[in-house]
């Protein structure tokens, strides 16, 4: 009798990104009433829908505003928050 193994590899997919993660737009996006958001504009994650469908992102340049993202419209960045943290360290420095 031989016995044959069959390995398979699915590439798993991503878990949601969490809530409070900084994002960068990837394409202008519409705010509706208060007008575009631009690209590579920064918001942060404030809450995901059904473990990632969907993602409420805050925005606070170049004007306030939440909006319904999916997944493919923003990025998360390291960068992004570096330079947050960064702006925030400066600005409490100046005081």
């Amino acid at each position: 009798m031989t016995a044959r193994l069959y390995y398979t590899s699915a590439t798993a997919a991503p878990g949601p990104i969490a809530e409070l993660t900084v994002v960068r737009l990837c394409a202008p996006t519409s705010a509706e009433a208060q007008g575009d958001l631009p690209a590579g504009s920064l918001g942060t994650i404030v809450f995901v829908h059904d473990g990632g469908e969907a993602y409420e992102v805050e925005f606070v340049e170049p004007f306030a505003a939440v909006i319904t993202l999916r997944r493919d419209e923003f990025e998360p960045t390291e960068a992004a928050c570096d330079n947050v943290a960064g702006a925030v360290g400066a600005d409490h420095r100046r005081r």
